[in-house]
């Protein structure tokens, strides 16, 4: 889930018992805003995108050891993600 004040994302990993772990904070851009899922890398895990609504810009976690997290900047406004048929949009 993204927290806009605090310009974090918050993820719940499922226990596989009916249950979550507590939340995991990453950091993400100015004002995230949508959070998807998807493996862009092609390792066969999903990453997480994050659209930073202020800062205007695409943060990318890939999923791996290591935490990595690489954001992309952006001319434009984004409004959501459309990451081949999944699409992830902004709140109006």
């Amino acid at each position: 889930m993204a927290n806009r004040n605090t310009d974090r994302i918050s993820l719940l990993m499922n226990r596989r018992n009916g249950t979550f772990a507590a939340p995991l904070a990453f950091a993400a851009g100015d004002s995230p805003e949508t959070v998807g899922v998807a493996d862009v890398n092609g390792d066969g895990v999903d990453d997480v995108l994050v659209v930073n609504k202020t800062a205007r810009t695409l943060s990318v976690l890939l999923n791996t050891a290591g935490r990595q997290t690489a954001t992309l900047g952006s001319g434009q406004n984004l409004t959501g993600i459309n990451f081949g048929n999944r699409q992830f949009q902004a709140p109006a």
